[in-house]
């Protein structure tokens, strides 16, 4: 039997490539008789590199390199032919397409009752039940034994489960028999047991290598024995631990490293002395220390106590060796993004050095790649992205949700932005068009209140000049498609009217759109995902559109596109069981937090721990001890860097197991992890984006613009933002500032609180001598049309309502209460304005208010009322002047500028009426009664010094517009819309806000 091992501190295959190269040198064709057998494609492309660069680029004549992990049947299938087994192929079923198995998978679940009515839910069930039953051919199990799995004894929702994956116990062996197919992963499981028997009985004559497995997988295991029993036949095992002592080797559970290797040699029956060091290992490519050290960190917790004789038996070397190991811990994510993207950039200053960043964390890699385009630097993405994250998957989404959603949705102009879309792509008026689009109508809830769902309407049109023009080019081609996508039919119907309209929407005169689409790395792949989609989707019956947006939108993130051109020679990223093949210069491991680097193993959706080791399925932990595996091959590479991330989405992480082992293996040996924290990357990654001077807060703005461009005329509600807020005035009537609404932007207590006024107008204008005896179904009649009015959702009015309708219940028992009292309607939501009698040097100030309703007593006294929907302000604060809003209407009032409506110039009642429909759904708080009385025609007088001197105040050009002048009387924030530009943030905390 012939067995050997690489140790981790020697590059893989530079090791493997470098003895073939050398014991072919003087008769290089003897290479290309070699047969290898390596885990992945990607193992196959690196070796292929690695004897071109051995060769220095000369012509070679390169070994037969077959991947055994990862392959595609048909792939097999080519290579596996010239081994002398076309008989066997002939003989085998042809696979289930992978797409088209996890439709007759959804298909067999909406079937059953119970279970999901929506059929993108269907789609996913379907995928993680096709993992499971490749997780039950790989392991060579039988899907009949699922049956017998629950015994009586066990939880009643076990026995739920065990009736849903009756899906493969009994329904889908029938189905795979209708269909003529049998599944990828016992095709691969068949074909290598198939070779594995052909070279027992018949061994080649030429030299089979097979190299990287660890066979973890059963029929692997099988072929790796009978090719190390072969005459000419040797197998290469990665990075197996002789350092290890017996005890210890005895004592590995599943979390370990070595564990898989371990239970391979079980198999073979072969004893860890046998295997040999791969021979003519380079010295030059050994880090000799390092693997007695992670021998050491990974070492079974039962043996642990050994680690307390170090000081009398230390590792050779240790100092040198941690002097090529860095650790940085990263307050966040993205900062141990950028701080990985800095050691790569800096590995290029050197030429031909080679870096790979090392994760399992998805999310931190599409970090690194983003942060790397600030350097123009494409990287090497071994993991890929989801179809749906490419700009073709966007597009195909959008295009469907302009045909879903109205066309003042955010969605619809990511439409109009989106690349694809060639209509005047290149026109500034287009883009003119867009942001007038954009900003007076997409992002202006008020205003679209008001216009109907056509975005074509003269009001449109009037607003922004030139977008009915553009529209119409637009629905030429939407509108045709509508119609037919908006109805009930197949889902390969849908699909080809989607196709033809993306297409149609991407072309110009110039282009076609096919050209544009199906083209580059992600083109290519989603038109080989459309073929394969069409071939199938007969499999899917009738639907609805809605039904087939979430259907297409859940197969999309199982396709996988990784780019082929482009990207750097000497960076990338890669997976952990890639990397374990793959050399490079400086090795970074990164995402080393318990959860990410190990896994959780996490539970198991379809059977209990028991059950799974009843049926003999592997248990959870050995993927943490597959993933254990990659770090301590990674681990004893020339040069590492380990990071990790202190906090993530703002939750604080647990550094991974392996670095809270080496901390101890280095305490006992009298040092520290810390002592491997030095390097700078960290702390340049937090100066990088900084200037080179010490930042200085900004202070609190103080703007003094001109007499002539302040404001002669507010409304009263202005008024209380001058006192309050001087510089929020200053940013919306001087500089002429708004804040632009969000996309998307819901209505929220504003504009319901809107919506009640203009309920409570309508009402009263309509009644306003006496009310009908049936007043409360008058007004919940009147509300629900206002509200079906104003608000399209009709989820946001189902939420609405209750509290709209306890607040109009509240308001009509007041209502007649209040009339009961004498005081009848005059007028409702009227404009009032008046110049004031101020002398100051700019001249005359206009004063305005919009009264939400004024009232006549008996006496013909006026009776000023004011809605309030939320909060109204309280007596002290209107009597300290921080809320002049009702006394200054008041004022108006007393000075005539009413005349239009109403003679009285009297005031005998201010109130607030507060009208929220909450808990207390609705009350009354009179200026003059209650606790704390106020006398209204002082506090009108009061109210208009303090008027007349504010005015004063601000008529002089070196009274600065102050920002929050006093914070105890600041608005509400929520209110604030111009904190940001006052960059409150940056001086509230510096001794400026007092």
């Amino acid at each position: 039997m012939t067995l050997f091992s690489i140790p981790p501190s020697a590059p893989f295959l530079d090791t493997l490539a470098s003895q073939l190269f050398d014991q072919t040198r003087e008769t290089p064709e003897d290479l290309s008789h070699y047969r290898i057998l390596l885990p992945t494609r990607r193992a196959c492309r690196a070796l292929r590199d690695t004897f071109l660069r051995l060769s220095k680029g000369k012509p070679l004549l390169l070994p037969v390199m077959q991947p055994i992990g990862d392959i595609d049947a048909d792939e097999l299938d080519l290579q596996i032919n010239g081994y002398g087994l076309a008989q066997a192929l002939n003989q085998l079923p042809p696979v289930m397409p992978p797409l088209r198995r996890q439709l007759l998978l959804a298909r067999t679940i909406q079937a059953l009752p119970g279970y999901t009515d929506h059929p993108e839910q269907a789609i996913a069930l379907a995928k993680a039940l096709g993992q499971l039953m490749d997780q039950i051919y790989t392991e060579n199990l039988s899907l009949s034994a699922l049956s017998g799995l629950v015994p009586e004894d066990f939880a009643a929702h076990w026995q739920i489960t065990l009736d849903f994956l009756k899906i493969l116990s009994e329904a889908w062996p029938k189905i795979l028999e209708e269909e003529g197919v049998i599944e990828a992963a016992d095709y691969r499981n068949r074909l290598i047991q198939n070779l594995a028997a052909l070279w027992s009985s018949q061994p080649p004559p030429y030299p089979v290598i097979a190299a990287g497995s660890t066979g973890s997988i059963p029929s692997t295991a099988k072929l790796l024995d009978t090719i190390a029993r072969m005459p000419k036949g040797s197998v290469i095992l990665p990075g197996l631990d002789q350092y290890m002592d017996d005890t210890s080797w005895h004592a590995l559970d599943d979390t370990h490293p070595q564990a898989t290797l371990k239970n391979l040699l079980a198999a073979m029956e072969v004893e860890r002395e046998e295997v040999k060091e791969w021979p003519h290992t380079p010295s030059s490519l050994k880090v000799p220390s390092k693997v007695p050290l992670i021998s050491e960190i990974m070492r079974p917790a039962k043996t642990t106590k050994i680690w307390k004789t170090f000081s009398q038996k230390p590792i050779d070397a240790l100092d040198e060796t941690l002097s090529n190991i860095h650790l940085l811990t990263c307050k966040s994510l993205k900062e141990e993004a950028l701080a990985i993207t800095l050691i790569m950039r800096e590995a290029l200053e050197e030429p031909e050095k080679t870096v790979a960043l090392v994760t399992p964390d998805r999310n931190l890699a599409r970090h690194v790649s983003a942060t790397c385009e600030r350097w123009g630097i494409r990287l090497d993405d071994s993991g890929g992205k989801t179809l749906n994250e490419t700009s073709i998957g966007i597009w195909f989404r959008l295009t469907l949700d302009a045909m879903l959603h109205d066309p003042f949705s955010s969605s619809f102009l990511e439409l109009l932005k989106h690349p694809f879309l060639s209509l005047w792509i290149n026109s500034e008026r287009f883009r003119n068009i867009i942001e007038f689009f954009e900003s007076r109508v997409i992002r202006d809830p008020v205003y679209r209140r008001f216009i109907p769902d056509d975005p074509h309407e003269p009001l449109v049109e009037e607003r922004v000049p030139g977008i009915g023009a553009f529209l119409d080019q637009i629905d030429a081609i939407l509108k045709p498609h509508q119609k037919s996508l908006n109805r009930t039919q197949s889902f390969d119907t849908h699909l080809n009217l989607h196709i033809e309209m993306c297409e149609q929407l991407a072309t110009d005169p110039s282009c076609d759109g096919a050209d544009t689409l199906w083209t580059g790395d992600d083109g290519e792949a989603m038109s080989r995902f459309l073929s394969e989609l069409r071939e199938h989707a007969h499999t899917l019956g009738e639907m609805t559109l809605h039904t087939y947006n979430d259907i297409l939108g859940q197969l999309l993130k199982t396709v996988t596109v990784r780019p082929k051109h482009g990207t750097h020679p000497r960076l990338s990223i890669l997976g952990q069981l890639e990397a374990r093949m793959v050399h490079a210069d400086i090795l970074i491991l990164s995402g080393l937090n318990e959860g990410t680097w190990p896994p959780d193993p996490g539970a198991d959706p379809w059977m209990s721990r028991p059950m799974r080791k009843d049926f003999g399925l592997p248990s959870p932990e050995r993927s943490v001890g597959l993933s254990a595996h990659d770090f301590a091959q990674s681990f004893c590479a020339a040069k590492v860097y380990m990071t990790r991330s202190a906090q993530i989405g703002g939750a604080p992480t647990v550094p991974s197991r392996w670095l809270s082992r080496f901390d101890t293996v280095l305490q006992a040996h009298g040092k520290s992890l810390s002592l491997l924290e030095n390097t700078n990357h960290g702390q340049w990654a937090q100066l990088i984006d900084k200037t080179g001077k010490a930042p200085i807060p900004c202070k609190r703005p103080a703007p003094t613009p001109p007499v002539e461009k302040r404001p002669k005329t507010l409304y009263v509600t202005d008024i209380e933002r001058w006192m309050r807020d001087p510089y929020a005035l200053y940013a919306k009537k001087i500089l002429r500032l708004k804040k632009l609404a969000s996309l998307d932007e819901e209505e929220g207590p504003a504009e319901r609180g809107t919506l009640i006024h203009e309920i409570l107008e309508a009402f009263i204008k309509a009644y306003p001598s006496r009310l009908p005896e049936d007043a409360l179904d008058h007004i919940l009649e009147l509300g629900q049309k206002k509200l079906s009015e104003h608000i399209r959702s009709e989820k946001l009015q189902a939420f609405w309502w209750p509290r709209i309708a306890r607040a109009l219940t509240w308001f009509i028992e007041h209502e007649q209460q209040w009339r009961t009292r004498g005081f009848s309607p005059c007028a409702v939501e009227i404009q009032a304005e008046k110049p004031m009698d101020i002398k100051t040097p700019s001249g005359s100030f206009t004063l305005k208010a919009r009264m939400d309703r004024l009232d006549l007593d008996e006496q013909g006294k006026a009776a000023l009322i004011d809605y309030k929907t939320g909060t109204p302000p309280s007596k002290p604060l209107i009597q300290k002047g921080y809320a002049p809003q009702i006394p200054l209407t008041a004022m108006l009032i007393q000075k005539g500028a009413v005349e239009k409506h109403c003679s009285a110039t009297e005031i005998s009642y201010l109130g607030h009426w507060k009208i929220s429909g909450g808990a207390v759904p609705g009350e009354e708080a009179d200026m003059a009664g209650g606790r704390n009385k106020i006398d209204i025609d002082t506090l009108i007088q009061e109210t208009e010094q303090g008027f007349i001197k504010l005015v004063e105040v601000f008529d002089s050009p070196a009274t600065p517009y102050f920002s929050l002048p006093d914070p105890d009387y600041a608005p509400n924030a929520a209110y604030r819309d111009y904190d940001h530009l006052a960059r409150y943030s940056e001086w509230e905390n510096e001794g400026e806000a007092s």
